[in-house]
């Protein structure tokens, strides 16, 4: 259980990262239909990956808690994120604030693959 736990995040970070730099990089139609598909799947695999990881990382009284806190979290982030994403586009245009968009995604990709527990290195 934990490994495929380990193996979704890594993809989906990893996938998510190549459908940025698709995104960023790209200059036809065909390139920013391919990176939107490629998003939709990391996209679509991040909020049961987090319930997971939730459920086995607290005891079941907390659950409800977390869970609230964790959808919380994603409309804040929903809804903050476009404007300042907005706001930093009007300034350096749209292919910035993309590539703006990798640092996180990035930094939350590396603990990923270095912390341990679920997301142990697979040489360890």
């Amino acid at each position: 259980h934990k490994l495929k736990l380990r193996a979704l995040v890594i993809f989906s970070s990893s996938l998510s990262i190549i459908a940025i730099v698709i995104f960023a990089l790209g200059s036809s139609p065909m390139e920013l239909f391919l990176s939107f598909a490629l998003l939709g799947i990391p996209h679509g695999l991040v909020y049961p990956i987090s319930l997971n990881l939730a459920r086995n990382s607290i005891n079941e009284e907390e659950l409800d808690r977390a869970n609230s806190l964790l959808s919380a979290a994603a409309g804040s982030a929903n809804i903050i994120s476009p404007f300042i994403l907005g706001y930093f586009a009007d300034f350096f245009g749209l292919r910035w604030m993309i590539i703006l968009v990798l640092i996180p995604t990035i930094a939350f990709a590396i603990p990923s693959v270095k912390r341990k527990g679920y997301l142990t290195l697979a040489t360890q």
